[in-house]
């Protein structure tokens, strides 16, 4: 599985499994900790291997360098989100959608603007050309403060349905916060299937 997304590039799929394989690895009781040890730097070799065959991740961590706060402010307030790669594009992105949806009235933020404002046709800033592959934020801005809360809430209410499985709540978190998994048929129906199997096995 491993082997198949370095060739897909898939680096969304591939953060999702290493931080899987990095949290099940701190939290064994049956690892001992010279395993752990072994098997850490094992996770650090993966991680170079994954860094020298995907291009894709290499850019994205070459752009850390702009993770400055006044220049993501600069780049947001005059809208120009492209031209540093993805991770820096969302980030901006977010911002310009934070900082306009901010400015509505009070009302707005807290019930939101409302179903699919943020889908593509429908959007509610001239600014906006895509989703933004964000689905905590889609919430936020489609169902202001008190829908981001109720949503917070089911995700907690898995976690504890599940016998407190915090592998669930990675394959949850980190699609919806770099992507589109909320609209995603296959991604929501493996969600459901783990979420039944994990209900069924602690009740």
């Amino acid at each position: 599985m491993f082997v198949s997304l370095i060739l897909t590039k898939s680096s969304g799929a591939m953060l999702v499994l290493l931080s899987l394989w990095a949290y099940s690895l701190i939290q064994s009781k049956k690892i001992s900790s010279v395993k752990k040890l072994i098997l850490l730097f094992v996770f650090i070799g993966l991680t170079i291997l994954v860094l020298n065959f995907s291009e894709k991740i290499s850019s994205q961590i070459d752009t850390i360098n702009y993770l400055n706060w006044d220049f993501l402010k600069e780049r947001a307030e005059s809208f120009k989100a492209g031209g540093y790669g993805s991770f820096i594009w969302r980030i901006v992105y977010w911002l310009e959608i934070m900082i306009s949806f901010l400015a509505e009235p009070l009302y707005k933020i807290f019930f939101g603007l409302g179903v699919d404002s943020l889908t593509k046709g429908n959007m509610p800033y001239e600014f906006m050309y895509k989703d933004p592959h964000n689905d905590f934020l889609k919430i936020f801005v489609e169902y202001g403060i008190l829908g981001l809360i109720l949503f917070m809430g089911l995700i907690m209410r898995v976690y504890y349905l599940t016998n407190k499985n915090f592998n669930l709540i990675i394959l949850i978190i980190i699609p919806l916060f770099f992507g589109n998994a909320i609209v995603n048929f296959p991604f929501n129906l493996a969600f459901l299937m783990i979420w039944i199997y994990e209900y069924k096995r602690n009740t």
